[in-house]
């Protein structure tokens, strides 16, 4: 149930927005084992994370969905046989793991098995890095202004658990109402969720620094 107290709704993003986590996380875990796992070959490993870079940090695409960027990875290094994955990609309500999952139980396709083992693995390596994961410069001032005239979500196409545990550990939780990850669906249709709970659309802020954080609020 959304809590509607305060008719002001803060949705901010996670990642590149209120975490500086972007950088680190593609180019340690997200491209390396994406070019592993889909046997890109040593002549071309170079060029495909130099592409990876650009497309998800360095280029109007940055912060797309970790499976849209997989997809314009792999196309970028004319990897074969996956277009069950495009087809998941493109046609699919909530692009995570769970989703992956039961598209894979539905119609087995290696493409989508190995997309599913990349996330996975994606997801574990995080977790385990010992590195440090800190929120931007005034980010727990401002969360801690917001939360005083209206509701603060977290919006966010990363993994929960990852987003929970990178929040927690900088103290960011407390001001905040509820987080909305990827397996809670695009942030497109958690701001429409939000509006249906009774928020007026004009009352909601979303923050990010991606071109798919505008494109979630022009859509609503």
């Amino acid at each position: 149930m959304v809590d509607t107290n305060h008719k002001i709704a803060f949705c901010i993003d996670s990642d590149g927005c209120a975490m500086d986590t972007m950088t680190y996380k593609h180019q340690l875990f997200f491209g390396p084992i994406a070019a592993d796992i889909f046997g890109i070959s040593e002549q071309e490993r170079t060029s495909f994370l130099k592409e990876w870079d650009r497309v998800n940090l360095y280029s109007r695409t940055r912060g797309v969905n970790r499976f849209v960027g997989l997809v314009m990875g792999l196309e970028f290094a004319g990897v074969e046989h996956i277009d069950k994955l495009k087809e998941w990609v493109e046609t699919t309500d909530s692009l995570s793991n769970n989703s992956l999952e039961l598209a894979l139980a539905n119609d087995f396709s290696r493409d989508l098995e190995k997309a599913l083992e990349w996330s996975n693995e994606v997801n574990r390596q995080i977790k385990n890095y010992e590195g440090d994961s800190l929120a931007f410069s005034g980010v727990l001032e401002s969360l801690e202004r917001l939360s005083q005239f209206g509701n603060v979500y977290v919006v966010s196409s990363a993994n929960k658990e990852a987003v929970w545990q990178e929040w927690e550990e900088q103290g960011l939780l407390k001001y905040v109402d509820d987080i909305y990850c990827q397996d809670r669906g695009k942030k497109e249709d958690v701001i429409a969720t939000l509006i249906a709970s009774g928020y007026c659309r004009e009352t909601i802020l979303m923050v990010g620094d991606s071109l798919g954080d505008l494109a979630a609020a022009e859509q609503n």
